[in-house]
């Protein structure tokens, strides 16, 4: 198991989440969305239940969490309100995203929050999977307090999917030696 959980920490070192300015400069039609979103979720995906679907983002949508299409296309904005919408989902009912989102754009620039919201989950991945109990550094320029929820909410994943990885690994590992 201890190879796995290497192994999958070596996978989250490369893991690369993209920046605002990486996103799709065209607008994505939903099929292009969804395969666009699960294809970079594939590392934190432990089952079916995990994946994107078009119903999940019409309801986003219909919820107002994130804002209209317009011709049915989405913009980068919406892929990374999605993003961010689909980590956080994993901890917090989407109530409580709608709220951290709207603090974020009343301090924050969409590509700034979204940006320094990418750093840091990369961070506390790696961090969390190096088993070493500390947590990454800050590495925010901005002393805004409106940052350490996000620093908060990313290690909260990060050390959530610790947990169901390990899990996961664990039961394999068990299976396999009862084969």
């Amino acid at each position: 198991m201890q190879d796995k959980m290497s192994s999958y920490l070596e996978e989250l070192k490369k893991l690369h989440i993209p920046r605002y300015h990486e996103l799709p400069e065209i607008e994505l039609y939903m099929d292009q969305l969804i395969e666009y979103l699960n294809g970079r979720f594939a590392p934190f995906q432990i089952d079916e239940k995990d994946k994107i679907t078009a119903a999940m983002v019409n309801n986003y949508v219909k919820s107002k969490i994130i804002p209209p299409t317009v011709k049915k296309r989405y913009s980068k904005n919406h892929v990374a309100y999605l993003i961010v919408i689909c980590v956080f989902k994993q901890i917090y009912p989407i109530s409580k995203i709608m709220e951290m989102i709207k603090i974020q754009k009343k301090t924050f620039t969409t590509e700034k929050a979204y940006d320094y919201f990418c750093v840091e989950l990369e961070n506390a991945l790696v961090s969390a999977f190096s088993m070493s109990g500390n947590l990454s550094i800050d590495t925010s320029n901005s002393m805004q307090e409106e940052r350490l929820f996000v620093r908060a909410s990313v290690n909260s994943f990060a050390q959530k999917l610790l947990v169901e990885k390990y899990l996961q690994f664990k039961l394999e590992e068990m299976a396999e030696k009862e084969e």
